[in-house]
């Protein structure tokens, strides 16, 4: 009995060992194959032992393919990692005793990575069971564990997103308000900053749901998840962060949509400085944002302050992106829809015309919008002849 401890203890070691090379090779750029290999081999080295041995060395095997498996989910190999988890799971519901948090996160990762394979029904059991568990298993698990948090966070986080693209817009609320309460709880541990991923996730998933109710004209609903979004990517990446900034324009939206325009104006300028700190002066996003303040000056027939913003935007975005990208094509109507608004005539034609060039290339000439727009052209056209006449 000695020799054979004294074996598994041999044996457990060097799986330990190729374990942590694993995790060392992982980190290094092209040493994916170093990382597999030694992944493996901790795997068959910790079967030898697992059958016949401790409690403990079944966990280390159900560690080692966790490890495995998150290891092919990074570089892409989704079939081979969901097996992985798989098999992962089916070890730890054979050990005697219960361990909720090594089935959850089975349970989560197999559900994540069919919401990758485009599975969402069937990731959305995955998640549901997961819950379920967890919520059944609450006390048990320690209601002062930041693991148990993070877990519960994981996975509401997970429900929002299958939520929100199932168009289950009270549901995905619903997930997210759970969410950020144990956010607030996490918080007054001093632990809340394990949980930055899905504190981004929920975010950005608040700005989804954002987008969806303005869509739907639901003006209070989008207002609320958006000041809820921005909150949460303040908490999750501090007070200037690219997540911000594009709830932030998202928000400007709403309320230019609703003639609020001083909000409006205010959030998009501070949407700018954001974007202009965290990406630079001359992104693709900075030019975007700087267009949507120049339209709301537009409609609001500030003119002169509009013309340099439009430019300044016209010229990163052709530099960005091209001269036949149609976010240059938005640029060229609105300055032209500046010009009309003025009677400026002759102004205004020369960019009508480069927006349906842009836009009878890229959607074809008798797309609906190309064709609106020829209709726009032979009557700007005809305002000028009839000026000359």
């Amino acid at each position: 009995n000695n020799n054979n401890n004294n074996n598994n203890n041999n044996t457990q070691i060097k799986a330990a060992i190729h374990l942590q090379l694993g995790d060392l090779y992982t980190l290094m750029a092209d040493r994916e194959n170093e990382a597999e290999y030694n992944y493996k081999t901790a795997i068959e080295l910790a079967e030898t032992i697992h059958s016949n041995s401790s409690n403990i060395c079944n966990l280390f095997l159900v560690r080692a393919y966790t490890k495995f498996a998150a290891f092919k989910r990074r570089f892409g190999s989704l079939e081979t990692a969901h097996i992985a988890f798989s098999t992962m799971l089916n070890s730890v519901e054979k050990l005697p005793g219960f361990h909720p948090r090594e089935i959850t996160t089975a349970l989560l990762s197999m559900g994540e990575i069919l919401l990758l394979q485009n599975k969402p029904t069937e990731a959305h059991s995955f998640f549901e069971r997961a819950l379920n568990l967890l919520d059944s298993s609450y006390n048990k698990l320690n209601q002062q564990s930041t693991i148990s948090h993070c877990l519960f966070a994981r996975c509401l986080y997970n429900l929002a997103t299958f939520y929100c693209t199932n168009l289950q817009y009270n549901e995905a609320e619903e997930a997210c308000k759970r969410a950020i309460n144990i956010f607030t709880i996490m918080e007054r541990m001093g632990s809340h900053k394990l949980c930055e991923v899905d504190q981004r996730g929920i975010a950005v998933t608040l700005d989804r749901l954002g987008q969806a109710f303005t869509d739907k004209k639901q003006v209070n609903d989008a207002e609320r998840v958006f000041l809820a979004a921005i909150e949460m990517a303040k908490k999750a990446s501090g007070p200037e962060n690219y997540h911000m900034a594009t709830i932030m324009n998202n928000l400007a939206y709403l309320y230019s949509a609703n003639e609020s325009f001083n909000d409006t104006e205010a959030l998009y300028k501070q949407s700018i400085a954001i974007l202009e700190t965290t990406l630079g002066l001359n992104h693709a996003e900075v030019g975007v944002t700087i267009g949507n303040l120049a339209v709301l000056f537009k409609r609001q027939g500030r003119f002169q302050e509009a013309l340099p913003l439009f430019q300044r935007a016209l010229d990163i975005t052709r530099a960005q992106l091209g001269d036949d990208h149609t976010k240059l094509s938005d640029i060229y109507y609105n300055m032209h829809s500046m010009y009309y608004k003025q009677e400026i005539w002759e102004d205004a034609l020369p960019y009508l015309e480069q927006s349906i060039q842009i836009d009878e290339k890229a959607y074809g000439a008798y797309h609906p919008e190309v064709l609106q727009s020829k209709v726009e052209l032979a009557s700007l056209k005809a305002k000028i002849a009839s000026t000359k006449s």
